[in-house]
């Protein structure tokens, strides 16, 4: 697969606008996002547009598991 996207423009896959949250979101928010959005990964940003990180499905299975 690697290879067959390797002469690909990135604008080609990626979601455009990007789709972002503040550091504020809720884990449950998240878990909307993803399902009503079809993604998978979900920049955290500042009020500036920063990146501070970033959440994936993994992160929320693995929370969720830790909790109970």
């Amino acid at each position: 697969m690697a290879t067959s996207l390797r002469n690909h423009a990135v604008s080609e896959i990626m979601t455009a606008p990007a789709i972002t949250a503040g550091p504020e979101i809720t884990m449950g928010e998240i878990s909307s996002l993803f399902i009503d959005r079809q993604i998978n990964r979900l920049p955290i940003v500042d009020t500036k547009g920063r990146p501070l990180g970033i959440v994936t499905r993994t992160d929320l299975v693995q929370s969720y598991c830790l909790s109970r």
